[in-house]
């Protein structure tokens, strides 16, 4: 029998489609490799033929984690599918290319993924219901999230005279430029350094504070131990990504002052 869904509605909790509650438990009587193959049939009106929130069920299921082929199997076919959903959606207004908005969506949903492994995503209840709609509706805030990046790419970062620098930060800074805290025109340049890193977008800033200025690592193998990850709640790959577009911002706007 299939795992009850934790994340509820108006104090009701989630359910499947009863052909998809259904579906599950016939498959759960197959080897996972059979369930992974039978993932593979691409039309629906095929009797195998497996349906996305059933996929999605079996790769939550931790014990996938022995069956690593029959897992990378069931992931890839996730992938294709939401590839092909994407693209059968509604065409994107403005700037945007598909696969722009495709690479973050699938991101996004892997970070999900992501976070479902480190324990339970509710948010990935909604897609064992109705994938579909889940999906159309992570596509939008991808969509929302691409064209914010791009206005803040094209927005010069300004510079505030009354930034205040810290014992603390100043030493992580050296750090940075490879000199001592008391070499004054390095001080200067650090001082030009924090300023930038104060006017960052709020959730680069936060990485670049607490990995490169206070020193907490981006994830820790450690349960319970405090990292960049645990804190805010997000993938690991999430915090490089964030914290290698931060530098990158770092740098053109330290290139635009010079």
């Amino acid at each position: 029998m299939a795992n009850s869904l934790r994340d509820a509605k108006n104090g009701e909790p989630y359910r499947r489609r009863p052909e998809v509650e259904a579906q599950i438990d016939a498959l759960m009587q197959l080897p996972l490799q059979e369930v992974a193959r039978r993932a593979k049939e691409e039309g629906r009106s095929s009797q195998e033929f497996v349906a996305t929130e059933t996929v999605l069920y079996f790769i939550r299921q931790k014990r996938c984690d022995h069956r690593p082929l029959a897992m990378k199997s069931l992931y890839e076919t996730l992938r294709h599918r939401i590839k092909s959903l994407h693209r059968a959606a509604p065409r994107i207004a403005g700037p945007l290319t598909l696969e722009e908005v495709e690479e973050h969506l699938l991101y996004r949903f892997e970070e999900l993924l992501s976070l479902d492994r480190q324990g339970y995503e509710q948010r990935l209840d909604w897609f064992e219901c109705m994938f579909n709609s889940g999906l159309f509706t992570l596509r939008l805030n991808s969509i929302r999230d691409v064209k914010t990046t791009l206005l803040e790419e094209a927005e010069p970062l300004q510079r505030e005279d009354h930034a205040e620098v810290s014992p603390e930060v100043e030493a992580a800074l050296a750090r940075f430029s490879g000199t001592s805290p008391d070499d004054e025109d390095e001080r200067e340049y650090r001082m030009r350094l924090f300023e930038v890193i104060s006017r960052l977008p709020e959730e680069l800033k936060r990485v670049i504070e607490m990995h490169d200025l206070r020193g907490i690592p981006m994830d820790s193998p450690k349960l319970g131990a405090p990292s960049v990850s645990s804190i805010l709640g997000i993938g690991e790959q999430t915090v490089r990504k964030r914290r290698k577009k931060a530098l990158q911002m770092i740098k053109n706007a330290l290139q635009g002052e010079a």
